[in-house]
């Protein structure tokens, strides 16, 4: 009796053990769309605490680095700037969009931009947000605007996407 006990130990760690060494996926997730009572475009970026934190002390060399700190928040929000890009395919010219903040929400670090006018009709875009710090890391895209849903995923080599508005 005693042998098929451990039989059943060993075969519940072998079938449980993937749990255990399980680890989520760094990732980001940006939504794009219109305030009707702005009238502006609203950009939310959201990505896991820890895992922003990480790579962001990764990326500017500062282990000391923490989203409890506003200057720690300010950071991340202007490396997101640098990372986010939107460009007028036409004829190259960056979008400006205005950095609002960052803020924590639950386990989720969130960060603002908005953008006061209207998009052009095809627009390039660059999401490396963290991806310099977790190569796995990968950054999906919702535009939600002129009433259809558009996703873009970006990951491994991706850099510039296309989008028709």
């Amino acid at each position: 009796m005693k042998v098929g006990r451990e039989i059943c130990v060993i075969i519940g760690f072998l079938l449980f053990a993937p749990l255990l060494l399980a680890h989520r996926a760094p990732e980001g997730l940006t939504t794009i769309e219109r305030n009707p009572n702005a009238g502006t475009i609203e950009i939310t970026h959201r990505f896991h605490v820890h895992d922003a934190e990480l790579a962001l002390q990764e990326i500017l060399a500062d282990p000391d680095l923490s989203f409890e700190s506003l200057e720690g928040k300010a950071q991340l929000a202007l490396h997101v700037e640098s990372a986010f890009q939107i460009v007028d395919s036409k004829n190259n010219t960056p979008i400006e969009l205005k950095l609002i903040g960052a803020q924590i929400e639950g386990d989720q670090i969130l960060v603002f931009q908005e953008y006061a006018d209207k998009f052009p009709p095809v627009i390039k875009v660059r999401h490396d947000a963290l991806r310099e710090a977790f190569p796995q890391q990968a950054n999906t895209l919702n535009v939600k605007l002129n009433s259809r849903i558009r996703t873009l995923v970006f990951r491994d080599a991706n850099k510039w996407k296309t989008l028709k508005m």
